[in-house]
């Protein structure tokens, strides 16, 4: 298939209905979800999995993408039942 960047951006919004840019940060955001909520790995893990080069990075994207910081998805999701002392 020999087609130009822009009749294929055409094609895959007619498609997707949405840029293959949007497509591609809906993936990765869904992803991070996920490895930070349902695997409950470490922000750190998470971060390098997704190809972000640094943790502040990684808190910008979640932020502004997901609405919360790493720290608040695994706060609210991955809490780990306090140990009981004597």
């Amino acid at each position: 298939m020999n087609m130009s960047p822009k009749k294929f951006t055409r094609q895959f919004i007619a498609i997707f209905q949405q840029t293959p840019y949007r497509w591609m940060k809906e993936g990765k955001k869904e992803k991070v979800y996920y490895d930070l909520t349902v695997i409950c790995k470490s922000i750190k893990q998470a971060a390098s999995d997704n190809g972000f080069n640094s943790i502040p990075q990684f808190t910008r994207f979640c932020k502004k993408e997901i609405g919360k910081t790493p720290n608040e998805l695994k706060r609210f999701v991955c809490s780990v039942p306090a140990k009981y002392t004597n």
